[in-house]
Formats: structure tokens, sequence, C-alpha cells
């Protein structure tokens, strides 16, 4: 079989924001022929070429650092290119060095980043010196190789130049020889915790000393044990756990190695927002956290450009038990808090007491979620704002929820004969059910209480000395010019301002003609504030051409301040009546489009919602229809018997006191019977007006009635 070397190095993934791969490739090869050499004092030398910049000499070395870094030169004193390597080396996908968890590919990972690269090489067989020298490019690999026999003084040893570094992966390489001596390091981790490691060192010729990344490694790494064993299902693992003693802004990471050297890096700032800075020795001072994870299934599941594994994710299904990587994953991490336990804890008291006196102060509706809280603070940053509080906290409300769910479908498989705990389960699964449905209830509950206080400041005169406009009420109440079918609308009602029980109907129309309504039949342009039909009352296939509507509600609204009809033709109760009469008149479906009669029975139900002033025309009005005050004296009552018809005239005074007093014991048992501040309005109001129509509901009275 031949083999495309240009088509296989095309076809080879190498990210460009790796650009230092194919070089750790080499190093590893360096590695590799030091320990064939059974040589005690091993050297790896790397040298950084940059492009010459005369212009940029008379500016001082520091201007020189930005140079472009145009290759690399390693030199070791391994056992070289012997006959034996040299064939493995022209051999694609080679598996000589298996043993060692090659793939045999590290060389074609040159190609990918570099234009040009030879190697020259002297080894012995025994009794003679030799020299090879070869080129390596594409499409032909090995060019214009040679064998000479060498000369005296020669030792082993092999000297490879990466040349003509490619521009998408050069400008992603660090400029610094500090930076790229750290990612050696940490990618090479493993093979400096070997006392017999050779030394490695990184020239630059704009530094005056060599990198000894050997002493680096000694001066910033600190090894807190050997390692730590990790069960995961039937594989185990081991953890080396690290303390990096370093001014630079490093973050704590996890890594998972194969083969001893590094695939992925796991931030930990990214799962644990408690992880995100540095952490503290009492001793040593601030240092960074550095978790290194190996093992057989990690050696052998490693891809063959080594940047991933070929692991199951969450959900997919595994070979012979073998774990996820989510799996290996959490476990590690799991390993990784307990071990860091005493240092988390000053970091986990401040983050507890920081999200607690938030949710105490400002969203009391998370209060039944605290001992969650407490158990996942790891999952909160010691100086997150609100907006990432409230995200994470609703965060865990979910996974909590979820959890129920699985909880509750193990539930009904585990029979009481089967699962002698059953019944603490059972226990448990209540317990967890009353304290999400507590938690629900209370961010319903704080909904309420915020729309209470916002609707207190509209009806407030503006800095114009004038009342809000109508539209401003009714927004609050239902969206203006919508429907209950409309998606997201239903998310931003609160009719339980006027009645509770306005919730439950099957249609409702906010300031839309009648004839636009789908539900009606009707010719006539009016358009009530709002109407609204409950369904019928009883209902049945065989009966349903006979289905009578149970009731419609009509709520009409004129604006705070106003107490007269102004330029209205009618009084407000004449409205009313006139809407009664036209959908008498007209037919009435349901959400099938069968007919559904509003007969004699059908009882009509009107609200009307406005400001009485003493002797002005809304309060005459009330006289001439013979209304009844209220009770409380804020408000007027009558029942029409012709029109089958309850009216009552609600004052904005009596709907905000009666809508306080009904929900007041549950305000007080949440702990939140205070009224908002004028900051915290201001966001309700951005809810209850900025959201798109389309915008999924954030409190639905379904969701009350659940709890």
């Amino acid at each position: 079989m031949k083999v495309d070397l240009d088509g296989r190095v095309k076809n080879l993934d190498l990210p460009v924001s790796k650009p230092l791969l194919p070089l750790l490739e080499a190093i590893t090869n360096s590695l590799h022929a030091i320990d064939d050499a059974g040589i005690e004092s091993g050297m790896i030398k790397i040298r950084i070429l940059r492009e010459k910049d005369e212009s940029a000499m008379d500016y001082g070395e520091e201007s020189r650092a930005l140079d472009p870094i145009v290759g690399f030169r390693i030199e070791d004193n391994g056992v070289g290119f012997n006959d034996q390597n040299f064939v493995s080396f022209e051999t694609c996908d080679s598996r000589h060095k298996v043993s060692r968890g090659a793939k045999g590919i590290g060389r074609l990972l040159w190609l990918k980043a570099f234009g040009t690269i030879n190697i020259r090489s002297c080894f012995t067989d025994d009794t003679t010196m030799w020299i090879r020298e070869f080129g390596f490019s594409l499409p032909d690999g090995v060019v214009k190789a040679k064998k000479v026999e060498g000369r005296h003084g020669e030792i082993p040893g092999t000297v490879i130049q990466l040349g003509e570094f490619l521009p998408d992966f050069a400008k992603n390489c660090p400029k610094k020889a500090g930076t790229i001596a750290d990612y050696l390091i940490n990618h090479l981790i493993l093979n400096f915790l070997n006392p017999n490691a050779p030394t490695i060192s990184l020239l630059d010729d704009i530094e005056e000393e060599p990198i000894n990344l050997n002493l680096r490694f000694k001066e910033r790494f600190q090894e807190t044990e050997r390692c730590e064993k990790i069960q995961v299902g039937e594989h185990t693992f081991e953890l080396h756990h690290f303390h990096l003693i370093t001014p630079e802004p490093e973050k704590n990471r996890l890594q998972l190695v194969a083969s001893y050297r590094e695939v992925l890096e796991i931030r930990l700032g990214d799962r644990f927002p408690g992880l995100k800075s540095k952490l503290l020795d009492g001793e040593n001072g601030a240092f960074v956290y550095l978790g290194i994870l190996t093992g057989d299934l990690l050696d052998q599941k490693v891809n063959q450009n080594r940047t991933a594994f070929d692991l199951a994710g969450a959900g997919e299904l595994t070979v012979d038990g073998e774990p996820t990587q989510p799996d290996i994953e959490n476990e590690a991490t799991t390993a990784i808090l307990a071990k860091l336990d005493p240092y988390l804890q000053n970091i986990r008291k401040a983050t507890t007491a920081l999200v607690r006196e938030f949710v105490q102060q400002d969203r009391p509706e998370y209060r039944p979620l605290m001992p969650q809280i407490q158990k996942q603070i790891d999952r909160f940053s010691p100086t997150a704002s609100p907006r990432e509080i409230i995200r994470r906290i609703n965060e865990i409300q979910l996974d909590e929820e979820l959890d129920t769910l699985d909880e509750a479908e193990k539930l009904k498989v585990s029979g009481v004969e089967a699962q002698l705990d059953y019944r603490v389960r059972y226990q448990a699964f209540l317990e967890r059910v009353t304290r999400e449905s507590e938690t629900r209830l209370a961010q319903y509950v704080t909904h309420r209480r915020a729309i209470l206080d916002l609707l207190e400041e509209r009806l407030k005169r503006r800095d114009d000395d004038k009342y809000p406009l109508e539209e401003d009420i009714h927004e609050l109440i239902f969206p203006v010019k919508a429907t209950s079918d409309e998606p997201g609308v239903w998310g931003h009602q609160n009719l339980w301002l006027v009645d509770e029980r306005l919730a439950y109907h099957f249609w409702l129309a906010s300031d839309k003609p009648l004839k636009t309504q789908e539900v009606i039949d009707s010719d006539s342009e009016e358009r009530p504030d709002m109407v609204i039909m409950n369904r019928p009352g009883a209902f049945s296939p065989s009966d349903e051409e006979n289905s009578v509507l149970s009731s419609v509600t009509i709520v009409e609204l004129k604006r705070p301040g106003r107490s007269s009809k102004g330029s209205d033709k009618k009084n407000p109760i004449e409205q009313i009546f006139g809407y009664v009469d036209l959908i008498r008149e007209g037919k009435v479906k349901n959400n099938d489009g069968r007919a559904i009669k509003v007969g004699e029975t059908t009882a009509f139900f009107a609200y009307l919602v406005c400001d009485i002033n003493k002797g002005s025309e809304f309060e005459k009005m009330t006289k001439s229809y013979n209304l009844e005050p209220t009770p409380d004296g804020l408000g007027y009552f009558t029942f029409n018997k012709p029109l089958n018809t309850y009216i009552e005239v609600i004052t904005f005074d009596k709907l905000v006191r009666d809508a306080r007093q009904r929900n007041r014991v549950l305000f007080k048992k949440m702990g939140i019977d205070e009224k908002l501040m004028k900051s915290e309005l201001l966001s309700v109001e951005a809810l209850v007006v900025e959201k798109p129509p389309d915008a999924e509901p954030q409190y639905t009275p379904s969701e009350a009635q659940t709890v």
C-alpha cells in the first residue's frame, strides 16, 4: 500500500492554538533516545530561532524580545538515528515505540507546522561511529539522506532543526522564552519527577543565560504528595497534587495526561469559582494548584494527535463498563476539592456570608434553597455580582428539580417489598418536593409583592403634575393589544390584581376589537379593555353542541385621577352594558371551532377600575345606577338582573389595598412584607414592560396552583 504523505498530513488535526505541540514531539523523541542510550548525564538543549531584525538592534534587547520566532533547534545526546530508528522514522504510523504510548505520527506534526526540517545524527554500531543527515519535507518525506563514517571525537546524539514556522502557527506562538519554558514544563511535568531525568535547557539569543527547566521546575512546583489513587468504575487512576509558587497569574487547573504528556487541561475556576484566584498557604504564601491525572485507560484512549481522548461523553454509550470522560473528571475534581479543603475554608466562609446576605436582603424567595446552596458553595465566586449569584442559584434549583424527577421515576419502580429502605427514600423525596415547592411559592409571592409596589408607584402623579396614562396600568395587569393564546403573553399577566379567579379561563382579549377576536363572531369595532371568557360549565362529546358558556368577565380601566367620561359618548357603566349586549348577540367558539352558546344562564361579571372623587361625574354615575357602596367605602357594586350581570366599581386605592390584604399572610410567611426599594422597582418594571412578547414566562398562576 502506498502512502500519500501530503494527504496524510493534511488530514492531521493540529489546532493553530497549539503551535508548540510539534516541538514537544521532538523533545519527547529526545527523551526516548536518551533513555535508550542508558546514560545518566542526559542532556537536551532547545534553541529558539528568531528572525533577525537589524533595525531593532539599536533599541536594546527588550525590543528584540518581540522578534518573530521562525523555528527551533533541538539537540540531545541520546542513542541517535541508528538503522532501526531510521527505518521506523521512514515508516508512516510506525509502532516502533508503541510500548511508550507513541502513535507513530509525531514527526508528521512537524510537517504540519514547519516548512523545512533538517536532521543530523551520530550513532554507533559498536565498532564504528556513523553520521546520518537528511531532510524531511512534503511531499516526499525523507530527502537527501546520507550516511557517512564519523570523524574522530564525534559522540552519539541528534540535532533536529524545525524551520520556516508557518504563519498561522507562528502568530499563536508565545514570544517570551520564559513563557515557552513554563509551557514545556507544564506539558512534561511527570518527566521532571524522575530523579534521573535529563537536563533540559532553553536558549534564546536575547537572554543572558539559558533557562534550566529542571531548576525552574524545582523552584516553582511543589508536589504535596507523590500521588493519590482514584477508582472510577473498574479503572484506577493516579492523581498528583502540585503547588505552583509563581509570580505569574497562573490558573488553578487539572491536567489529564497520557504517556507522561498533557493532553487536556481543565481550568478549575470555570467549574468552581472559588478557585478562580490563587490560594493561600500560611507557610509559603500564595500558590496555584495543579493536578496531574494519569492512568492506563488514558494512555490507551488518547487520540493520535494527543489533543483528546476517545472516551464516551455524558449520556453516551460506554464499552465494557468504561467510565465516561465526565465521570473521570468529576471524580478527580471531587478529590481535588477534598485535598484543597483546608485552603478553601476561609474562601467558603466569605462566599457563604456574601450569598446569605444577598438572599436575606434582596431575594428572600431563595431562603428555602440555602441548605443546598451551602452544600454547593464552591459554585459561587467570593466576588460574585448579584446577577452571578442569581444565575448560580437558578442552576442549583434546576439541578435539584431534575434530581427530584429522577428520584420520582426510581420510586415508581421500587416496590415496598423490593426496597427495604423505600420509606426512608420516600420521606426524603417528600422533603425535597416540599423544599422545591416552598422556593417556587416564595418566588411567585415575591413577584406579587413587587408588582403591587410597582402599581403603587405608577398611581402617583408624575413630575408634570399629571397622572399616568391608562395604558401604564393596563400593561401591568395584562399586555395591551394581545390575547391569552399569543406566545409568552401569559407570563406577563397579573389578573390577580383584580380577581384571583380571572386566571382560569379559555380566552382573554386585551384592547382588541370584538370583530378581530377569533372566538367571537361579531362585526363590532368596539374593544373592551379586557374581555375574559370562561369554559362551559358542563361539557361532553354527546352534549357539546348544547354547551353554554359559564361566564364572561369584562374589565374596564380609566386613567388614574380621571373621574368624568370626558370625550366618551357613554359613561363606563353604559359602555359595559353595551359590551354585554354585543357578546350575547354574537357567537362564541371553543378552541376546536365548535359553537358555544351565550345563553340566559351565562353569568357576566364587570369590573370598572377608576378613581371616584366626591361630586364627580363618576360618583353621580354610581347613584344613577343604584350602585351600593362596599363595606370599606372604597368601591361600589350592583347586580343587573335582566342582563344577569354583576358590576363592581373598584377604586385604585381599593385595588391595591385588597390585593395586598389577600397576599399579606404569604408575604409575612416568606418574610417579604416590607416594600421594595425604588431601585428594585425599576428592575421589576423592566421585567414587566420591556420583555418581548415571545419571551418565556417567568411566573404563572399554574405554578402557584401546583405549589
